[in-house]
């Protein structure tokens, strides 16, 4: 058995290239999660990430 590791940053990639009918409320919180420990390691600016990260959620919450 081989256990694989990848990064924080293809972690990111990877969620952020989920396909849209799989973005759930749950895809919401890991990659909201995901994106402010990237901007918080790398301090760059994931604002617009994050707020269109928001978007769906409410979106995907909407019908609760």
């Amino acid at each position: 058995m081989s256990i694989v590791e990848i990064t924080n940053s293809e972690y990111l990639k990877l969620l952020l290239n989920t396909a849209p009918e799989h973005q759930d409320f749950h895809w919401c919180l890991r990659t909201k999660c995901q994106l402010k420990k990237m901007q918080n390691f790398s301090g760059y600016n994931m604002q617009k990430l994050i707020e269109r990260v928001d978007e769906k959620f409410r979106e995907v919450t909407d019908g609760i």
